[in-house]
């Protein structure tokens, strides 16, 4: 299986980054920085994130790793 990005698993959802900012809890330039690894989100939010997705916190944490690799 492949690793995506936790921006990858966004876009393969078909959901906008503004939106997903909004229903998030968090601006359009915080989640930009958690999709290319500049930021690392609390739990909380990761937590939020995963409900969002769809997706337990491994494959967040795979994306996550995925995505600070770059």
């Amino acid at each position: 299986m492949k690793q995506q990005s936790i921006g990858q698993i966004r876009e393969k959802l078909k959901m906008r980054p503004i939106e997903t900012a909004e229903k998030l809890g968090i601006s359009y330039p915080y989640l930009y920085r958690i999709e290319t690894g500049s930021s690392n989100p609390s739990d909380k939010l990761k937590r939020r994130i995963c409900e969002l997705y769809g997706i337990d916190m491994n494959t967040l944490f795979l994306a996550l790793n995925f995505t600070n690799r770059k």
